[in-house]
């Protein structure tokens, strides 16, 4: 499994209710992703990452800062192939629509095989 794609910085429990991957169209190495997590309380909390990844090295995060959720994000506005500025949609993941995931929708940048760091 991807427990990359799972992980988020925050105290409180909660459950990952979508994923949304997007690539830099300039720079393809970039990654960034917006995890949207259901808190226990029922509030749903949005989590943006961008990520680099390598060649050679697998990956490493390169920030938190908020881009693509500087203002409210719509989970029901993207889809795949949707432009976002410089940012592709590659991938997105609804709990509500795709469970389980299908693996065979996840882009091959965020395969295990092509980036092993992704087990940790």
């Amino acid at each position: 499994s991807n427990d990359f794609l799972l992980s988020m910085a925050s105290s409180q429990a909660h459950s990952l209710k979508a994923l949304v991957v997007f690539k830099n169209m300039m720079y393809p190495e970039l990654i960034r992703t917006v995890h949207v997590y259901q808190l226990e309380d029922g509030v749903e909390e949005d989590v943006e990452r961008e990520y680099v990844f390598h060649k050679d090295s697998g990956y490493e995060e390169t920030g938190l800062y908020r881009v693509l959720t500087l203002e409210t994000f719509r989970l029901s506005a993207q889809s795949e192939g949707r432009v976002n500025g410089v940012w592709l949609c590659i991938y997105v993941f609804d709990a509500d629509l795709h469970h389980p995931p299908d693996s065979d929708r996840i882009p091959t940048i965020l395969s295990i095989s092509r980036n092993p760091k992704l087990t940790s």
